[in-house]
């Protein structure tokens, strides 16, 4: 008699909730389709985010490849410099 009592308030319990996950997924896309204006402006704030951010990567990307183009320009300059110092007292020490 307890095992027929089981498996009946087995059934009824099972029936009951079977399509407890149905129902939840429906009322989540509800509240999503409802509260949609709300998310919108987030999503659009994080991807306004990124897109600044990577903006700002390539700003200083540039800016750092800049630096290095006038420190390599300023090193020849330095170079040639120092060359035609060179050359100019080994002509005064011939004379």
């Amino acid at each position: 008699m307890e095992k027929v009592k089981e498996a009946r308030d087995k059934r009824f319990f099972d029936s009951r909730h079977k399509d407890k996950a149905a129902r939840e997924k429906s009322l989540i896309r509800a509240d999503i389709k409802d509260s949609i204006e709300l998310l919108v402006p987030a999503a659009t704030s994080r991807e306004r985010a990124l897109l600044t951010s990577k903006e700002m990567i390539k700003e200083i990307a540039a800016k750092r490849s800049a630096m290095r183009v006038s420190l390599q320009k300023a090193a020849i300059s330095v170079h040639a410099s120092a060359r035609e110092d060179k050359s100019s007292d080994s002509m005064n020490d011939n004379n």
